[in-house]
């Protein structure tokens, strides 16, 4: 059974160090102990438009997180 883990700022901050040096998916999976798959979704999903920035990935992260929560039936109507 695999157990997901969500990237942290500081993992975002090696990936894009190590990117600006030139180093590839596979080699900076193995740098950071992550699954080179894992990392290439990272790089593929945020750096389609522009280069890859660890503090922009880390506010899209957090900003889905939000927003993928359930926001509840409760409005104040019902009261």
């Amino acid at each position: 059974m695999s157990y997901y883990h969500h990237f942290s700022i500081c993992e975002r901050a090696k990936i894009e160090e190590l990117i600006k040096l030139g180093f590839s998916a596979r080699t900076i999976a193995k740098r950071i102990n992550r699954h080179h798959s894992s990392v290439a979704r990272e790089l593929k999903r945020l750096s389609a438009t522009t280069q890859y920035k660890a503090e922009t990935a880390q506010a899209d992260y957090e900003t889905k997180r939000i927003n993928s929560k359930p926001k509840g039936k409760f409005i104040p109507i019902l009261n």
